[in-house]
């Protein structure tokens, strides 16, 4: 097995995207669940190769698994246990699976730093699982797990966000506003918010911070829809920034591919056995994903009160019109393919 290029002691970050399937058909999802649970992970491999790799960098890792729906990937909470032996997990998912019991009774909570659950109230309601959801929020909870839930704002959110976070907060959870962005029903977010949902989506996002957990600050958790709020009318162009990722951040990829950001510079791959990490500063040439470039790009950091912040602009019409163009060709090549 190999190791990192100068084998040096520290921890870094990793986004891994486990699978591109999911139990969900959420409309404004990139995937939207087209992808069966039958597919939903690679072959079933052994957890202790890929222990060996992380001991192997001579890093601490905090593996941020993720999807599609991590539940499904297979012998995912065998993998989530012997991972956590030697380094800190965090989660993002929906819950929505009778393996978060299992999860919950195996692994230490002292090795996870948190669990994201995406509560996508539409479908929620339209399959009639809450039942599921509560029961393995309190199975989590009750174990001293920390966990807090975000909904992905749409427009018919808003009304629907307070009865749901009042549901959640009697099982010891907070809901927390995460902005929609991207092209949804012909408009362009989350710039094509109203001036009325902004300022709503501010409050609500104040009021979910007030009841978020001490343990669950903004130093442990990266995907934090608490910053959603700060940039409702677009986020930084980071290009160009010097960044940490690649360094103190990468991506992995179902297929073991490790990426400094995205699928931007490829710098080793899991099952091979091989990372060599970027040297600390590159800048960045790569729009992955905002949440981690909030934390690792030097931007904002040595941004001064004097100097504006360029934020992000909606594409034009046309381009707009394109993108979702292609994002239903591609809906419908999966589904052809299922």
């Amino acid at each position: 097995m190999g190791t990192t290029e100068d084998g040096a002691q520290g921890t870094i970050e990793a986004d891994w995207l486990l699978n591109d399937a999911c139990n969900l058909k959420c409309l404004y999802c990139f995937g939207s669940g087209t992808a069966k649970p039958a597919r939903a992970g690679r072959r079933r491999v052994d957890p202790a190769r890929y222990l060996d790799f992380f001991n192997a960098t001579g890093k601490i890792w905090r593996l941020h698994l993720t999807g599609g729906e991590p539940f499904l990937y297979p012998g995912f909470v065998e993998l989530c246990n012997v991972l956590s032996r030697g380094h800190l997990l965090s989660l993002n998912s929906n819950l929505s699976s009778a393996r978060v019991r299992d999860f919950a009774e195996t692994v230490d909570p002292s090795r996870v730093e948190y669990l994201h659950c995406s509560l996508h109230l539409q479908e929620r309601d339209r399959l009639g699982s809450w039942q599921m959801l509560e029961n393995n929020l309190s199975a989590l909870v009750s174990r001293n797990f920390r966990v807090f839930a975000s909904q992905v704002m749409t427009p018919e959110s808003f009304a629907a966000f307070p009865a749901a976070a009042e549901r959640l907060a009697e099982l010891g959870v907070a809901l927390l506003p995460k902005a929609l962005r991207g092209l949804f029903e012909g408009k362009w977010y989350p710039h094509s918010y109203s001036e009325r949902e902004k300022a709503l989506f501010c409050t609500l996002s104040e009021e979910a911070e007030a009841n978020v957990t001490p343990a669950l600050n903004r130093q442990i958790v990266t995907v934090n829809p608490l910053r959603d709020r700060e940039f409702l009318n677009g986020f930084p162009l980071f290009r160009g920034t010097p960044c940490g990722a690649g360094t103190q951040f990468v991506t992995i990829y179902s297929n073991g591919d490790i990426f400094r950001c995205g699928r931007s510079h490829l710098l080793g791959n899991i099952e091979r056995g091989r990372f060599t990490p970027l040297r600390p500063g590159t800048p960045c040439d790569s729009s992955y994903c905002p949440y981690f470039c909030l934390r690792y790009s030097e931007k904002l950091k040595s941004a001064s009160g004097a100097a504006p912040i360029l934020l992000q602009t909606p594409p034009p019409v046309y381009l707009q019109t394109i993108s979702g163009l292609l994002r239903k060709g591609k809906k419908a090549l999966k589904q052809r393919l299922r």
